[in-house]
């Protein structure tokens, strides 16, 4: 997690041209539900590649306080790549 964070730039980039090409503001929320969906789905594949087996409800449950434990952390990265920019979609 604290590695995908440290990249958190290069995912808000590719999550600006995301949702700007199929006609979504890229703002705060927007970003923010991005980015979890993302590292939800790399959690999955993960597992299942790794371990060979689909995500258990225990898994669900850990990835989702982790999530929720670090958005804060998340908005605040997210606002600083935003800059001016996030005034301009609030």
């Amino acid at each position: 997690m604290d590695d995908w964070l440290s990249n958190i730039d290069i995912l808000a980039d590719a999550g600006v041209i995301f949702l700007d090409s199929i006609g979504l503001k890229p703002d705060i929320n927007a970003l923010l539900s991005y980015a979890a969906g993302l590292l939800d789905s790399v959690i999955c594949c993960s597992i299942h590649s790794e371990c060979g087996r689909e995500m258990n409800e225990e898994d669900d449950e850990e990835l989702i306080e982790l999530i929720k434990r670090r958005i804060p952390e998340l908005r605040d990265r997210l606002k600083v790549f935003l800059g001016d920019e996030e005034r301009n979609y609030a």
